[in-house]
């Protein structure tokens, strides 16, 4: 008996809920088949939920439930608005902005943190209602 088994649409079938799909038991031994049932997102979602196999075997849904999940588009698309915010962690674990190795350095070239907000904000500001980045600071002994 299997329970809470999640399988995404586009695995199944594509997206096409009129698609025929075939569920297969198998041996986990050997991984041969020993049974299966074919039907469809649609045959199961109109109230066909017990599904008959080979040698009088049968298959029976006692729940079967279609999620729609938003895509970031239809997020977009709906009217919702995205933000980003940055923190930076000024705390002496991350090492003086002398040193090479610190996530602050100061040196030739960007740090890393500053290589993280422009990759992520390249991405983002597009999108950003006001394309403004607020960025805070943590941690940090003003001087």
């Amino acid at each position: 008996m299997f329970r809470d088994l999640v399988v995404g649409m586009a695995a199944v079938c594509n997206g096409n809920q009129d698609q025929i799909f075939r569920i297969a038991l198998c041996n986990a031994a050997t991984d041969q088949m020993f049974n299966h049932f074919d039907t469809s997102v649609s045959q199961v979602r109109g109230g066909q939920t017990t599904l008959n196999g080979q040698a009088g075997a049968t298959l029976t849904f006692s729940n079967f439930e279609v999620v729609i999940r938003p895509s970031f588009v239809d997020y977009l698309r709906s009217g919702w608005a995205i933000s980003m915010v940055a923190a930076i962690d000024y705390t002496a674990s991350n090492g003086e902005p002398s040193a090479p190795q610190s996530l602050h350095y100061l040196g030739a070239g960007m740090n890393q943190y500053e290589q993280a907000l422009l990759s992520v904000g390249k991405i983002v500001e597009p999108y950003d209602a006001d394309r403004a980045f607020p960025v805070f600071g943590f941690g940090g002994i003003p001087r």
